[in-house]
């Protein structure tokens, strides 16, 4: 067949439009223009189908060859997946493929092996559309089967991906705009006015203005088991806890790794105490460093205590159980007062154990909001949230999740649930999201007019030197976002880590790229520090970071200091120090 021939051999799921259009310039002369007009129910349910003409076994080594060009899309260029697979039960998929298609053509060539015999017509290669409205162009399709006994998958040309992401480049239109609006959020003046005990202006007094802390949140998890071990490895990690930038300067945001999730506050499984648990809480507190609880529930069996599934056909019994685990540990003393945020429901939208318990909506629901009622009822002062991943990751072109995210922030609230925050996990893997395209999801979620915050950064499958230039970037774009209040990395050292790849120190304590960013970013561009002399008012005046400052005055041999919170809340800060 020839290639138009081949083209025209697709069936469309009812609303995709397609047309054969003249291609000019390139290796082809005919392409399929596809355009689906609306979101699908779920990726599949919009889609290009190309039923397989010949005989495929299983084992067979195949070649998917295709050209492809994005047009537009709700997110850049597009979002799709090229599937191989039987098309009857039980739909055995061979190729699964994720790609997003840039503005240019780009061949993909996608070596994959057969996984169950497929006769004659048995079996399919489709394109799934229903991510997102979009509209794209594919041309120069080949399926070529080498069999079973001359080559390997390891033998076989495959695609590389391109090694970047967009917004990359140092002069990317998002920055600038990005860097004006960390201007206008993040910073306001600070005034220092020195008086006499007349309460007379000083003028040519000596004020330094020395950042302590910022407001924002910039914090890491902590595996406590580790942290309290008599080991040369433990003592070196408390120390960075305690002072990652070696300077005597911290993060100012903590999240006890797993040791407050319920099965593990039990001691099912975990060798540390609630004593030990609350004393390092209280020792953060003490310091200014906020913490944020994970979590009160999860919805998934393997997360909750074993007996809870034992009594899975008893709601009543579930019922009880979930929401005295909510007053207890919100409630718990030591922890009231001194957790600032709690993720009360956990990854909602994946695990669903509890939801079939309730028999889905609208019962769970109204589960859910009963739970950030007791919450907020054990310990006012806490700040509720939901938590959930798949948003940010993988180029974030996920709008079917996202959706269903806000639409579950909304019915929590509808029955009743005070909810301050939603947050998003941000375990992020080699298709990495560009900057704009984080700004663009946030701001459809600022639409909840809730808080924002980011609990579990890290990066998988690229190198260490662009996973510091992505880091670089993601902070950036997430400072500079007003409704987003804290940046969490999910464990700063790879010795103690869940993928034992996190973004600041390998396991000899070396920076990495990403830490050295990290650094930058937030001791050193996000941090201020001046000193100067007072005017003929007794005043000086600083643009500065938000955050908590530390003011020295200098006057007449004598020496005046103030510790004060510069706040994004209210009026420009204005300190006045008496000599």
């Amino acid at each position: 067949a020839n290639e138009k021939q081949v083209l025209e051999s697709h069936t469309k799921t009812p609303g995709v439009l397609t047309k054969l259009v003249a291609v000019s310039g390139q290796p082809f002369l005919q392409a399929l223009n596809v355009r689906n007009p609306q979101r699908g129910k779920t990726p599949k349910n919009r889609h290009v189908r190309f039923t397989i003409q010949e005989n495929i076994n299983q084992g067979d080594i195949l070649l998917l060859i295709l050209w492809v060009k994005g047009i537009q899309g709700e997110r850049l260029y597009g979002h799709t997946s090229c599937i191989v697979e039987q098309n009857h039960q039980p739909f055995k998929k061979s190729l699964n493929h994720t790609y997003h298609p840039g503005a240019e053509w780009q061949q993909l060539v996608l070596p994959f092996e057969a996984k169950a015999n497929h006769p004659a017509l048995q079996a399919d290669f489709l394109i799934y559309l229903g991510y997102q409205k979009q509209e794209l162009e594919i041309a120069g399709l080949a399926l070529l089967n080498f069999g079973s006994a001359k080559y390997t998958l390891n033998d076989m040309p495959r695609s590389t991906p391109h090694p970047f992401y967009s917004g990359w480049q140092k002069n990317a239109p998002w920055r600038q705009a990005a860097y004006q609006r960390i201007e206008k959020h993040r910073k306001g003046m600070l005034t220092v006015q020195v008086q006499d005990a007349n309460r007379q202006p000083i003028p040519g007094a000596t004020v330094a203005v020395k950042m302590h802390q910022h407001e924002f949140g910039f914090g890491t998890a902590v595996r406590l088991p580790f942290y309290v071990k008599n080991k040369p490895a433990a003592k070196k990690y408390r120390e960075k806890v305690w002072n990652v930038n070696g300077d005597g300067r911290t993060f100012n945001l903590f999240i006890p790794e797993n040791s407050l999730k319920w099965p593990f506050w039990e001691r099912f499984r975990w060798p540390i105490s609630h004593d030990e648990i609350v004393a390092f809480i209280k020792q953060a507190r003490e310091r200014g460093i906020k913490i944020r609880g994970h979590d009160l529930l999860w919805g998934g069996w393997v997360d909750l205590p074993r007996r809870l599934k034992e009594h899975s056909s008893d709601p009543i019994y579930i019922r009880k159980e979930i929401r005295q685990r909510v007053l207890d540990m919100a409630g718990y003393e030591g922890l009231k007062g001194n957790v600032n945020y709690w993720n009360v429901i956990n990854e909602p939208l994946h695990k669903v154990d509890l939801e079939r318990v309730f028999n889905r909506p609208p019962g769970y629901l109204h589960e859910l909001a009963e739970l950030f009622r007791l919450a907020k009822e054990a310990d006012p002062r806490a700040k509720t949230y939901v938590n959930e991943y798949g948003f940010l990751s993988n180029g974030g072109m996920n709008l079917i999740l996202q959706e269903r995210y806000r639409k579950l922030v909304r019915e929590i609230e509808k029955r009743g649930g005070p909810v301050d925050g939603v947050s998003f996990q941000a375990h992020m893997n080699v298709r990495l999201t560009p900057p704009e395209v984080v700004y663009q999801i946030l701001e459809e979620f600022a639409v909840l007019g809730k808080e924002m915050g980011i609990t579990e950064y890290d990066v998988v499958g690229v190198n260490e030197k662009l996973a510091g230039d992505y880091l670089r970037d993601f902070l950036t774009i997430i400072f500079s976002y007003p409704k987003m209040n804290h940046f969490n990395m999910w464990g700063f050292w790879d010795g103690a880590q869940w993928l034992n790849n996190a973004p600041m120190f390998d396991k000899k304590f070396r920076l990495k790229p990403a830490g050295k960013a990290f650094l930058d970013l937030v001791f050193n561009e996000w941090w201020t520090s001046e000193t100067g002399r007072t005017n003929s008012a007794g005043e000086l005046a600083v643009n500065g970071f938000f955050g908590t400052y530390d003011i020295e005055v200098q006057y007449n041999g004598r020496t005046e200091t103030k510790r004060i919170q510069h706040t994004a809340l209210g009026q420009p800060a204005k300190v006045v120090i008496d000599f």
